[in-house]
This record gives C-alpha cells, structure tokens and sequence, in this order.
C-alpha cells in the first residue's frame, strides 16, 4: 500500500549518494531520517509494510506508560507461555523456559526489545490489549503503524491481519521516544538503555561511524529486513528508520551501505545555512 509521504525527498547531494546502492538492489527499500538537533527530516519510499519485530518499539513504550501511572508493575512476576512456532529463536529466550518459571514484566521488557523475545512480546500483547498502540498513534498523528496480531500468528496473517507501519511513522516514534514527549525520565531512560543494548547488529548498524551509538530495533518477516533507531554521533543525534523488501542477505548488507552513506553526509556536511527543509 502506497501512503501520501508528507516528508520532502533526500537533499540532492544525498540523493546522489544513495542511488547507485539503491539501483543494484533487487527489491524495494522505505527510508526516513530526521535530525532532532535541526528538526530537518526527509523520506524515501512510501511503502505501509509489516511492521515485523519493529512494533515492540511502540509496544514497549505502551507498557511503560501504564508502568508510570502505576497500572502495570514492573516487578510483578508471570508465567510466559512457551511458544513452539518459535523454532529459530536465538538466546535465552523466554518461550523456551520451562513450565511453570515467572519473569517480571522488567524482565519480558528486555527480552522482547534486546533479544526481540516472542513469547515475551506476546505476554506483552495478552496483558496491554490490542488497542495498546492506539493512544500513541492518536498523539503522534499516526495512521499506518498498527497492532492486530500476535506474534507468530500464522493463522492471523493468513486472514489478511496484519501489524503494519511506515518508516516515517517509526522515525516519529523514535524522535518523541528521545525527546521525552511519551515518557518520563525514567521510562525514556529505561527504553533507550534496553534498545542501546539491541543484540541484532548486522543491519544499519553495521554501517555506523567509529564512536557513533545506536539504540534501535531490529526486525524480518520472510522477504523483510528492518531496522529502526536513534543514532549519537559527531553530528548530533538522529533518527533512522529503514524498511528494507527484497532478498534477506542482500537486504541485511544493503542496510550497512546505507547507514554509511547517510552518517558519512552528515559528517562531511559544510557548516552554514542549512539546505534541508524544516519541520
């Protein structure tokens, strides 16, 4: 599904940059940036896609939210179902715990945002409803990121359901994250911390600067690799969010090119006036 992109296209001196990577690639790639020091932002490709493992970012923050106004407690301990469908599981993941073992809900947090733990995102979904991402989007004028299915719901996707957003749309989500628009000190710190500590690097982080930092989320769907987050570097601080279609290690490897490209323009960037139109 194709969306009316509000964003203005790359800077023609980007834009150059980017089209040879994007040319060689066999399959279709959204990408949206905005630097939250100069409220510039721009987008490419306007594709809605299945969100995959990148909707645990706004879940997480849903989660928090109920957190801090004392709806949700952190420490309260609960059985995650152990979930089967889950056969490619990497870690310790928490739907291969033995029967009967609890996990506080801090815990199924870290699991479901560093490890992007299933069986814990679903804990998450069971507890928070399938409206959970409702008042988030409301805020942000949000109208494609969605949730309406568990995780690893084969029977839901086959009936058309499916959890859907836009790389401009988890760009905003991540600048509101870093400007402590959608939660307090302590929740902004606590998910920042958890996606700082992602365990999946072989996408747009691959491509990161020397000294950069990067708190992101990764996320595939069969043909889908995604990649999601707040980059610190030299320039300042940005978000990324790159929706990646096409074949899996072709599409991995073009995520690293890309980073590259965009932070190498930042950084090389003349200083003055600025080119890119604001928000």
């Amino acid at each position: 599904m194709s969306v009316s992109l509000p964003w203005p296209a790359p800077p023609d001196a980007l834009a150059d940059r980017l089209a040879p990577l994007l040319a060689s690639f066999p399959g279709k790639v959204a990408l949206a940036v905005e630097h939250l020091d100069t409220g510039a932002r721009w987008a490419l490709g306007d594709e809605v896609r299945p969100a995959a493992s990148l909707v645990k970012v706004p879940l997480a923050i849903a989660a928090l939210r109920l957190a801090e106004r004392g709806e949700l407690d952190l420490h309260e301990r609960v059985v995650v179902a152990r979930l089967a469908a889950d056969d490619e599981a990497d870690f310790d993941n928490l739907g291969q715990a033995p029967d009967g073992v609890r996990s506080t809900w801090a815990k199924i947090l870290d699991r479901m945002i560093t490890e992007s733990d299933n069986a814990a995102t679903n804990a998450l979904i069971d507890r928070l409803g399938m409206d959970a991402l409702a008042p988030i989007a409301s805020e942000l004028g949000l109208v494609h990121t969605t949730l309406t299915r568990r995780m690893l719901d084969a029977a839901a996707r086959a009936a058309g359901r499916e959890n859907l957003t836009t790389a401009a749309e988890l760009a905003q989500i991540l600048v509101a994250l870093r400007q402590g628009t959608l939660l307090g000190p302590a929740g902004t710190t606590m998910l920042l911390g958890l996606l700082g500590q992602q365990r999946s690097r072989e996408k747009l982080a691959a491509g990161l600067p020397v000294g950069a930092a990067f708190y992101h989320k990764t996320g595939e769907l069969d043909g889908l690799r995604h990649d999601a987050g707040l980059v610190v570097d030299a320039t300042g601080a940005w978000a990324i969010a790159c929706l990646v279609a096409g074949p899996d290690a072709e599409a991995d490897a073009l995520h690293g090119r890309l980073m590259g490209a965009i932070a190498t323009w930042h950084a090389e960037k003349p200083p003055g006036p600025r080119t890119w139109r604001p928000r």
